[in-house]
């Protein structure tokens, strides 16, 4: 599968000088990246959580003849498009045709491959803490437990919610099966699109938090 990617692995995984750096699995590339500081690291939930999102690489490029060494932060796979993410420094992410204006070069390189070069703000961390904890928590337990769940739970689960549901009621209705692999189900079916928890950027996903079919 990654082999068919345009962009299957980080160009480096030089650390920058000072960065935190973090060891994370990628569900949607199955492989297992390192993000250095938190801007990258809330981003990649924001591309784990977007079910829009098929793909995506960190550090797929090097942007030439940029003092310092400018790498592009997220090679990004919709179905219809690919786009280059560049995370802004300001809260405020510059229009189009000023990061052309920047990396002229690299731009017309990108349009002629079929890329859209995108500078994107970071994410607020404190105005979307539970967002990124949540999705956090999500993407951990998937990583630890999706290989267990069956398909015939995964359909069971999402024949079973119709209508908003609380996730204590889905855990009750499969008291039989093993309550992590259902609550993974649930997960599955939220991290592919096909269940939506209105209130997963302001509380904490539990017992009360409600899912329905998207």
């Amino acid at each position: 599968m990654a082999s068919d990617l345009r962009f299957p692995k980080a160009i480096t995984n030089a650390r920058p000088f000072k960065s935190h750096r973090y060891d994370v699995h990628g569900l949607k590339v199955n492989r297992n990246l390192s993000l250095f500081n938190q801007n990258p690291l809330n981003t990649w939930l924001q591309l784990e959580a977007d079910p829009a999102v098929l793909s995506y690489c960190e550090r797929p490029v090097v942007i030439p003849d940029t003092s310092p060494k400018r790498i592009v932060d997220f090679w990004v796979a919709f179905c219809d498009r690919e786009e280059l993410w560049l995370i802004s420094s300001d809260k405020v992410a510059s229009p189009p045709e000023e990061t052309a204006r920047t990396f002229p070069a690299f731009c017309t390189w990108a349009e002629s491959q079929h890329l859209l070069v995108r500078e994107v703000c970071p994410i607020d961390h404190q105005a979307c803490a539970w967002f990124l904890d949540n999705w956090g928590r999500i993407v951990r337990m998937l990583s630890a437990n999706r290989r267990y769940v069956m398909p015939s739970l995964l359909k069971q689960v999402e024949q079973c919610i119709s209508a908003p549901t609380q996730l204590a009621a889905i855990l009750q209705r499969f008291q039989d099966e093993d309550s992590v692999l259902v609550q993974s189900a649930v997960f599955i079916l939220i991290h592919n699109g096909k269940l939506r928890c209105r209130d997963i950027g302001t509380n904490p996903l539990g017992p009360t938090s409600v899912l329905e079919p998207v």
